[in-house]
Protein backbone atom coordinates (compact mmCIF):
# COMPACT_ATOMS: atom_id res chain seq x y z
CA UNK A 1 0.00 0.00 0.00
CA UNK A 2 1.58 3.25 -1.13
CA UNK A 3 0.75 6.01 1.35
CA UNK A 4 0.83 9.78 1.32
CA UNK A 5 0.46 11.78 4.51
CA UNK A 6 -1.35 15.02 5.30
CA UNK A 7 0.12 16.72 8.35
CA UNK A 8 3.61 16.90 9.84
CA UNK A 9 2.94 16.66 13.58
CA UNK A 10 4.35 14.13 16.01
CA UNK A 11 1.48 11.71 15.40
CA UNK A 12 2.37 11.65 11.69
CA UNK A 13 5.94 10.73 12.53
CA UNK A 14 4.68 8.00 14.85
CA UNK A 15 2.52 6.69 12.01
CA UNK A 16 5.48 6.68 9.65
CA UNK A 17 7.60 4.79 12.16
CA UNK A 18 4.86 2.17 12.22
CA UNK A 19 4.68 2.08 8.41
CA UNK A 20 8.30 0.98 8.33
CA UNK A 21 7.33 -2.09 10.38
CA UNK A 22 4.38 -3.18 8.22
CA UNK A 23 5.08 -5.40 5.25
CA UNK A 24 3.50 -4.02 2.09
CA UNK A 25 3.23 -0.44 3.42
CA UNK A 26 5.37 2.35 2.00
CA UNK A 27 5.47 6.15 2.14
CA UNK A 28 5.65 7.74 -1.31
CA UNK A 29 4.58 11.37 -0.70
CA UNK A 30 3.94 13.97 1.98
CA UNK A 31 1.75 17.07 2.10
CA UNK A 32 1.87 20.19 4.25
CA UNK A 33 0.85 23.79 3.72
CA UNK A 34 4.52 24.46 4.52
CA UNK A 35 6.46 22.86 1.66
CA UNK A 36 9.73 22.86 3.60
CA UNK A 37 8.10 20.82 6.36
CA UNK A 38 6.69 18.40 3.78
CA UNK A 39 10.13 18.03 2.19
CA UNK A 40 11.83 17.45 5.53
CA UNK A 41 9.34 14.74 6.48
CA UNK A 42 9.63 13.07 3.09
CA UNK A 43 13.42 13.05 3.33
CA UNK A 44 13.36 11.56 6.84
CA UNK A 45 11.17 8.63 5.78
CA UNK A 46 12.44 7.92 2.28
CA UNK A 47 9.69 9.50 0.15
CA UNK A 48 10.68 11.25 -3.06
CA UNK A 49 7.70 13.58 -3.36
CA UNK A 50 6.49 16.46 -1.20
CA UNK A 51 3.54 18.75 -1.87
CA UNK A 52 2.04 21.97 -0.59
CA UNK A 53 -0.82 21.83 -3.13
CA UNK A 54 -3.64 19.37 -2.41
CA UNK A 55 -4.60 19.28 -6.09
CA UNK A 56 -1.13 18.03 -6.95
CA UNK A 57 -1.41 15.34 -4.28
CA UNK A 58 -4.75 14.02 -5.52
CA UNK A 59 -3.39 13.93 -9.07
CA UNK A 60 -0.50 11.69 -8.02
CA UNK A 61 -1.48 8.30 -9.43
CA UNK A 62 1.19 6.46 -7.43
CA UNK A 63 -0.58 7.32 -4.17
CA UNK A 64 -3.07 4.59 -3.24
CA UNK A 65 -4.00 5.74 0.25
CA UNK A 66 -3.75 8.90 2.33
CA UNK A 67 -3.21 9.13 6.08
CA UNK A 68 -4.82 12.33 7.39
CA UNK A 69 -3.52 13.85 10.62
CA UNK A 70 -4.54 17.48 10.21
CA UNK A 71 -6.74 19.41 12.69
CA UNK A 72 -10.16 17.76 13.06
CA UNK A 73 -12.01 20.62 11.37
CA UNK A 74 -10.17 19.79 8.13
CA UNK A 75 -10.71 16.03 8.15
CA UNK A 76 -13.99 15.86 6.23
CA UNK A 77 -13.00 18.29 3.48
CA UNK A 78 -9.61 16.67 2.92
CA UNK A 79 -10.84 13.07 3.16
CA UNK A 80 -13.73 13.62 0.75
CA UNK A 81 -11.44 15.27 -1.77
CA UNK A 82 -9.01 12.36 -1.59
CA UNK A 83 -11.77 9.78 -1.94
CA UNK A 84 -13.34 11.58 -4.89
CA UNK A 85 -10.03 11.03 -6.66
CA UNK A 86 -9.93 7.32 -5.86
CA UNK A 87 -7.67 7.38 -2.79
CA UNK A 88 -8.37 5.20 0.23
CA UNK A 89 -8.28 7.18 3.49
CA UNK A 90 -7.01 6.36 6.97
CA UNK A 91 -8.11 9.35 9.04
CA UNK A 92 -7.01 10.21 12.56
CA UNK A 93 -9.45 10.44 15.43
CA UNK A 94 -11.76 12.12 15.99
CA UNK A 95 -12.94 11.17 12.53
CA UNK A 96 -14.82 14.43 11.96
CA UNK A 97 -16.20 17.51 13.67
CA UNK A 98 -19.65 15.95 13.98
CA UNK A 99 -21.87 13.08 12.87
CA UNK A 100 -23.09 14.88 9.73
CA UNK A 101 -19.52 15.24 8.45
CA UNK A 102 -18.71 11.63 9.27
CA UNK A 103 -21.78 10.39 7.40
CA UNK A 104 -20.79 12.51 4.38
CA UNK A 105 -17.31 11.00 4.50
CA UNK A 106 -18.63 7.44 4.47
CA UNK A 107 -21.02 8.31 1.63
CA UNK A 108 -18.05 9.59 -0.36
CA UNK A 109 -16.19 6.33 0.31
CA UNK A 110 -19.14 4.28 -0.92
CA UNK A 111 -19.79 6.49 -3.95
CA UNK A 112 -16.16 6.24 -5.05
CA UNK A 113 -15.64 2.57 -4.16
CA UNK A 114 -12.81 3.28 -1.71
CA UNK A 115 -12.18 2.55 1.96
CA UNK A 116 -12.43 5.05 4.80
CA UNK A 117 -11.22 3.94 8.24
CA UNK A 118 -10.71 5.90 11.42
CA UNK A 119 -7.24 5.60 12.94
CA UNK A 120 -8.33 4.63 16.46
CA UNK A 121 -5.56 2.62 18.09
CA UNK A 122 -7.33 0.78 20.94
CA UNK A 123 -9.92 -1.06 18.88
CA UNK A 124 -7.22 -2.46 16.58
CA UNK A 125 -4.83 -3.41 19.37
CA UNK A 126 -4.63 -7.17 20.20
CA UNK A 127 -5.11 -6.20 23.83
CA UNK A 128 -8.59 -4.93 22.98
CA UNK A 129 -9.45 -8.30 21.43
CA UNK A 130 -8.19 -10.00 24.61
CA UNK A 131 -10.40 -7.79 26.73
CA UNK A 132 -13.44 -8.47 24.57
CA UNK A 133 -12.77 -12.23 24.55
CA UNK A 134 -12.54 -12.43 28.34
CA UNK A 135 -15.56 -10.31 29.28
CA UNK A 136 -17.65 -13.45 29.71
CA UNK A 137 -15.44 -14.49 32.65
CA UNK A 138 -16.66 -11.50 34.65
CA UNK A 139 -20.25 -12.65 34.96
CA UNK A 140 -22.96 -10.05 34.57
CA UNK A 141 -21.22 -6.74 33.97
CA UNK A 142 -22.37 -3.97 36.27
CA UNK A 143 -19.80 -1.15 36.21
CA UNK A 144 -17.28 0.15 33.68
CA UNK A 145 -14.67 2.82 34.29
CA UNK A 146 -12.54 4.19 31.43
CA UNK A 147 -10.01 6.97 31.86
CA UNK A 148 -7.56 8.89 29.70
CA UNK A 149 -6.15 11.91 31.51
CA UNK A 150 -2.78 13.22 30.40
CA UNK A 151 -1.47 16.73 30.92
CA UNK A 152 -0.72 18.36 27.59
CA UNK A 153 2.45 20.36 27.11
CA UNK A 154 0.39 22.54 24.77
CA UNK A 155 -1.64 23.62 27.80
CA UNK A 156 1.45 25.41 29.08
CA UNK A 157 1.48 27.45 25.87
CA UNK A 158 -2.29 27.93 26.17
CA UNK A 159 -1.88 29.50 29.60
CA UNK A 160 0.67 31.89 28.08
CA UNK A 161 -1.82 32.96 25.42
CA UNK A 162 -0.72 30.70 22.53
CA UNK A 163 -3.75 28.86 21.13
CA UNK A 164 -2.87 25.72 19.19
CA UNK A 165 -5.41 23.74 17.16
CA UNK A 166 -6.06 21.21 19.92
CA UNK A 167 -7.57 23.98 22.08
CA UNK A 168 -9.19 25.98 19.26
CA UNK A 169 -12.96 25.88 18.71
CA UNK A 170 -12.48 26.75 15.02
CA UNK A 171 -10.43 23.57 14.60
CA UNK A 172 -13.00 21.40 16.42
CA UNK A 173 -10.56 21.01 19.29
CA UNK A 174 -10.86 20.28 22.99
CA UNK A 175 -10.15 17.38 25.31
CA UNK A 176 -13.30 15.43 24.39
CA UNK A 177 -12.35 15.29 20.71
CA UNK A 178 -8.68 14.62 21.37
CA UNK A 179 -8.59 12.18 24.30
CA UNK A 180 -12.16 11.64 25.48
CA UNK A 181 -12.83 9.96 22.15
CA UNK A 182 -10.60 7.06 23.20
CA UNK A 183 -12.94 6.31 26.10
CA UNK A 184 -16.10 6.77 24.07
CA UNK A 185 -15.00 4.65 21.12
CA UNK A 186 -13.62 1.89 23.34
CA UNK A 187 -16.88 1.78 25.28
CA UNK A 188 -19.01 1.60 22.14
CA UNK A 189 -16.74 -1.02 20.57
CA UNK A 190 -17.05 -3.24 23.63
CA UNK A 191 -20.65 -2.63 24.73
CA UNK A 192 -22.50 -0.78 21.98
CA UNK A 193 -24.48 2.43 22.34
CA UNK A 194 -25.80 3.21 25.82
CA UNK A 195 -29.42 4.01 26.57
CA UNK A 196 -28.62 7.39 28.10
CA UNK A 197 -25.68 9.72 28.67
CA UNK A 198 -25.09 12.56 31.10
CA UNK A 199 -21.94 14.62 31.13
CA UNK A 200 -20.06 17.61 32.50
CA UNK A 201 -17.07 19.55 31.19
CA UNK A 202 -14.44 21.97 32.46
CA UNK A 203 -14.66 24.79 29.90
CA UNK A 204 -11.69 26.79 28.64
CA UNK A 205 -11.72 30.40 27.48
CA UNK A 206 -11.64 29.36 23.80
CA UNK A 207 -15.02 27.61 23.99
CA UNK A 208 -13.71 24.04 24.16
CA UNK A 209 -13.19 21.74 27.13
CA UNK A 210 -10.03 20.97 29.06
CA UNK A 211 -11.48 17.93 30.81
CA UNK A 212 -14.76 16.17 31.41
CA UNK A 213 -16.78 13.28 32.74
CA UNK A 214 -19.39 11.14 30.96
CA UNK A 215 -21.80 8.70 32.59
CA UNK A 216 -23.47 6.20 30.26
CA UNK A 217 -26.23 3.83 31.33
CA UNK A 218 -27.02 0.37 29.96
CA UNK A 219 -29.68 -2.09 31.12
CA UNK A 220 -28.41 -3.10 34.56
CA UNK A 221 -25.02 -1.44 34.13
CA UNK A 222 -23.35 1.94 34.30
CA UNK A 223 -20.20 3.26 32.64
CA UNK A 224 -18.14 6.20 33.82
CA UNK A 225 -15.54 7.94 31.64
CA UNK A 226 -13.02 10.54 32.75
CA UNK A 227 -10.75 12.41 30.36
CA UNK A 228 -8.45 15.41 30.58
CA UNK A 229 -5.70 17.38 28.87
CA UNK A 230 -5.13 19.65 31.86
CA UNK A 231 -4.49 16.99 34.56
CA UNK A 232 -2.89 13.55 34.75
CA UNK A 233 -4.11 10.33 36.35
CA UNK A 234 -2.95 6.71 36.60
CA UNK A 235 -5.07 5.92 33.50
CA UNK A 236 -6.28 2.64 34.92
CA UNK A 237 -9.49 1.19 33.46
CA UNK A 238 -11.79 -1.36 35.11
CA UNK A 239 -14.71 -3.53 34.03
CA UNK A 240 -16.59 -4.93 37.02
CA UNK A 241 -18.78 -8.01 36.81
CA UNK A 242 -20.61 -9.98 39.47
CA UNK A 243 -17.97 -12.74 39.35
CA UNK A 244 -14.74 -10.84 38.66
CA UNK A 245 -13.17 -7.52 37.74
CA UNK A 246 -10.92 -6.88 34.75
CA UNK A 247 -8.20 -4.24 35.02
CA UNK A 248 -6.11 -2.73 32.28
CA UNK A 249 -3.88 0.30 31.94
CA UNK A 250 -3.47 3.04 29.37
CA UNK A 251 -6.44 2.98 27.05
CA UNK A 252 -4.53 4.28 24.00
CA UNK A 253 -1.67 1.78 24.17
CA UNK A 254 -3.27 -1.08 26.08
CA UNK A 255 -0.79 -2.43 28.61
CA UNK A 256 -1.23 -4.83 31.51
CA UNK A 257 -4.50 -6.82 31.48
CA UNK A 258 -5.55 -8.88 34.49
CA UNK A 259 -8.64 -10.36 36.10
CA UNK A 260 -9.31 -10.64 39.84
CA UNK A 261 -11.98 -13.22 40.67
CA UNK A 262 -14.26 -12.99 43.70
CA UNK A 263 -12.93 -16.35 44.94
CA UNK A 264 -9.39 -14.99 45.15
CA UNK A 265 -8.01 -16.29 41.87
CA UNK A 266 -5.87 -13.99 39.74
CA UNK A 267 -5.30 -14.20 35.99
CA UNK A 268 -2.89 -12.09 33.94
CA UNK A 269 -2.84 -12.07 30.15
CA UNK A 270 0.36 -11.97 28.14
CA UNK A 271 0.50 -9.71 25.13
CA UNK A 272 2.95 -9.56 22.30
CA UNK A 273 5.55 -6.84 22.69
CA UNK A 274 5.03 -3.90 20.36
CA UNK A 275 6.75 -0.53 20.59
CA UNK A 276 4.20 1.24 18.37
CA UNK A 277 0.66 -0.13 18.30
CA UNK A 278 -0.23 1.96 15.25
CA UNK A 279 1.05 -1.04 13.27
CA UNK A 280 -2.21 -2.85 14.04
CA UNK A 281 -4.49 -0.19 12.61
CA UNK A 282 -2.31 -0.02 9.50
CA UNK A 283 -2.53 -3.79 9.04
CA UNK A 284 -6.30 -3.73 9.55
CA UNK A 285 -6.63 -0.86 7.08
CA UNK A 286 -4.66 -2.73 4.40
CA UNK A 287 -6.75 -5.87 4.98
CA UNK A 288 -9.91 -3.81 4.70
CA UNK A 289 -8.74 -2.36 1.39
CA UNK A 290 -7.72 -5.75 0.01
CA UNK A 291 -10.48 -7.95 1.44
CA UNK A 292 -13.17 -5.68 2.89
CA UNK A 293 -12.61 -7.22 6.32
CA UNK A 294 -14.70 -5.75 9.19
CA UNK A 295 -15.64 -2.73 7.11
CA UNK A 296 -19.22 -2.45 8.37
CA UNK A 297 -18.22 -3.05 11.98
CA UNK A 298 -15.65 -0.25 12.09
CA UNK A 299 -17.96 2.08 10.19
CA UNK A 300 -20.75 1.52 12.73
CA UNK A 301 -18.41 2.06 15.68
CA UNK A 302 -17.06 5.30 14.20
CA UNK A 303 -20.52 6.67 13.42
CA UNK A 304 -21.91 5.78 16.85
CA UNK A 305 -18.87 7.40 18.43
CA UNK A 306 -19.54 10.62 16.53
CA UNK A 307 -23.20 10.39 17.54
CA UNK A 308 -22.23 10.17 21.21
CA UNK A 309 -19.59 12.92 20.96
CA UNK A 310 -22.24 15.19 19.44
CA UNK A 311 -24.58 14.38 22.33
CA UNK A 312 -21.96 15.20 24.94
CA UNK A 313 -21.05 18.47 23.23
CA UNK A 314 -24.67 19.57 22.90
CA UNK A 315 -25.32 18.82 26.60
CA UNK A 316 -22.49 21.20 27.43
CA UNK A 317 -23.18 23.81 24.74
CA UNK A 318 -19.81 23.18 23.08
CA UNK A 319 -20.47 23.96 19.44
CA UNK A 320 -18.10 24.15 16.50
CA UNK A 321 -18.38 26.28 13.35
CA UNK A 322 -18.86 22.98 11.48
CA UNK A 323 -22.13 22.44 13.36
CA UNK A 324 -23.65 25.34 11.43
CA UNK A 325 -22.76 23.88 8.03
CA UNK A 326 -25.30 21.74 6.23
CA UNK A 327 -23.59 18.66 4.75
CA UNK A 328 -25.05 16.97 1.70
Amino acid sequence: MKFATIGTSGITEEFLQAVKSVRGAKLVATYSRDLEKAKALAKSYGAKKAYDDVDELVADEEVEAVYIASPIALHAMQAIKMMMHGKHVLCEKSLASNLAEAEAMFRAAEDNNVILMEAMRPIHDPGYALIKKNLKKLGRIRKIYLNFSEYSRRYNAFKEGEITSVFAREMSGGALMDVGVYCVESLIGLFGMPEKITSAMIPLKTGVDGAGKIIATYPGAIAEMDYSKITTSDNCCTIEGEDATLYYTYIRDIDKIEVEYNDGRHEEFEREECENNMVYEIKDFINMVKKGENMEHYRAVSLNTMRMLDGVRMQNNMRFPADQVKTK
